[in-house]
């Protein structure tokens, strides 16, 4: 089970943006706007985040630095690890490199 769970993980060089990424805008604000919601669940924000790659794998690399030997195998877990204030970084870090990618991309 545990070599099953690393086998899942998304490596380090996935946390970096693509042009392909600016698609999942939209769902960045969708994710933005139930973290602010006090009655959506960790199950509905698990199944957001993992429609975004980047910001699953962004996520996933977060809890492994709190902690290194935890099992992640499913998005709740990791959302669990790293809390809201984690998911939020990671989604204010995520605009903040897409809008970069952005202005790079049209100019």
């Amino acid at each position: 089970m545990r070599f099953r769970a690393k086998a899942l993980q998304k490596t380090p060089t996935d946390c970096t943006v693509q042009a392909g990424d600016l698609r999942c805008l939209p769902l960045v604000k969708r994710v933005l706007s139930e973290l602010n919601d006090p009655y959506t669940g960790a199950v509905r924000l698990a199944d957001l985040v993992e429609r975004i790659p980047v910001l699953a794998a962004r996520c996933r690399r977060a809890a492994r630095q709190r902690r290194p030997m935890a099992e992640l195998d499913n998005m709740e877990r990791t959302l669990m690890i790293i809390g809201n204030k984690g998911l939020e970084r990671a989604l204010f870090e995520l605009l903040e490199d897409l809008t970069v990618l952005k202005s790079e991309l049209e100019s």
